[in-house]
């Protein structure tokens, strides 16, 4: 904790715990038994039982964790060439269709001397 910001790092802890709470509410009564209210009637897994039996809660989460496999596969196709087109746009699309014959290599020393300076050469 920084000493010369107290007050940030304080707001920062409370921010936190404020987030937190409710999470942590939430997990603990999910495996109460009582149906309502906080009042605590034990441990139980009933909850977790029922919600695995619904058959129409289990095909939105199959189709929930599709649409993230499907979304995550995307981003990291269309994320990777991303660095490439700090050069140009030309070169974004040539790597997308697997064509490297357009970026001439002035353009590609270029680009690894200005995003990484461990590849730059004297």
């Amino acid at each position: 904790m920084n000493a010369k910001r107290p007050l940030v790092a304080f707001i920062a802890i409370v921010s936190l715990i404020f987030l937190y709470i409710p999470s942590i509410a939430v997990a603990v009564f999910s495996v109460n038994n009582a149906k309502f209210g906080l009042a605590w009637r034990g441990f139980t897994w009933k909850w977790y039982e029922q919600l695995l039996q619904n058959e129409i809660i289990l095909e939105a989460a199959l189709n929930s964790l599709f649409v993230a496999l499907v979304s995550t596969a995307a981003a990291t196709v269309l994320g990777t060439p991303v660095p490439s087109s700090s050069v140009s746009f030309k070169s974004f699309f040539a790597f997308l269709i697997g064509s490297q014959s357009t970026i001439s290599a002035t353009r590609k020393s270029t680009f690894w001397k200005s995003s990484i300076p461990i590849f730059a050469t004297p």
